[in-house]
């Protein structure tokens, strides 16, 4: 028979495993956030090599999934140097596309492969961030994000030559 002493009990129970299944959420977060912190001194100096600086980052962890949890990363930078050429907005194609975009991807992926040379680190910048006009009339910061998982985590943090 259901008696309030066993709805207490339950809810103890309940309350119990929430506990545990934050400590650990949080015990994972820690270990990822422990191991991507190796890699960042050399995100930073791939970042130098190619002429920019840290402005800030974000960390997010990745919910539960079957292959493991993933710590996403997302950097802000900003070019060292302050005649660094943004491209400015030049409309839209008949079919609603920017005529930049061509111009903007080759940017962002310029950018993603000399991260990749430096670091051995995959990662994805956003190309409308290399983008001005539209109101804006400087360049703001850049976003590069990188997703990492415990397996592809180590403390190596040599950076490689070109």
């Amino acid at each position: 028979m259901y008696s309030i002493n066993s709805h207490i009990d339950s809810l103890r129970e309940k309350h119990q495993q929430v506990i545990q299944d934050s400590q650990k959420h949080t015990e994972d977060y820690i270990k990822l956030l422990t191991l991507a912190s190796c890699e960042f001194p050399k995100i930073e100096q791939a970042f130098d090599k190619c002429g920019f600086t840290i402005l800030d980052y974000t960390c997010r962890k990745s919910g539960i999934r079957e292959d493991g949890d993933q710590l996403y990363v997302n950097f802000k930078i900003v070019p060292k140097s302050p005649k660094y050429r943004y491209i400015k907005f030049d409309g839209y194609t008949k079919s609603g596309a920017g005529k930049n975009q061509p111009k903007l991807r080759e940017r962002a992926d310029k950018l993603e492969m000399e991260i990749l040379t430096y670091t051995g680190l995959e990662c994805e910048v956003n190309p409308y961030c290399f983008e001005i006009g539209r109101g804006k009339d400087k360049g703001g910061s850049i976003l590069v994000d990188f997703w990492f998982k415990e397996l592809n985590l180590s403390c190596d943090t040599e950076l490689k030559e070109d």
